[in-house]
């Protein structure tokens, strides 16, 4: 699978993180290879450790509040239980 060069953004002061192709809106169940994709992003744990409230994303809506907490539920399902 080729590498992918993503691009996350936190713009401090007004508490956004910008994110390229890193986000889809995918939803479960998904087939195996895109879980395995999803899964092999590296920066996930690194995006959910910044302090942002509002997420634009390249496709889909854009939550103007509670992005932190809907970009955690969006990744639980890529967790092992």
């Amino acid at each position: 699978m080729p590498r992918l060069l993503e691009t996350a953004f936190v713009h401090v002061p007004s508490r956004t993180l910008v994110l390229t192709d890193f986000c889809f809106n995918l939803r479960p169940p998904a087939p195996w290879p895109t879980r395995v994709h999803a899964l092999q992003r590296r920066l996930r744990p690194r995006i959910l450790a910044e302090d942002f409230d509002r997420v634009i994303v390249t496709h889909g809506r854009v939550p103007d509040s509670a992005g932190h907490d809907a970009l955690r539920a969006a990744f639980a399902w890529l967790s092992p239980p």
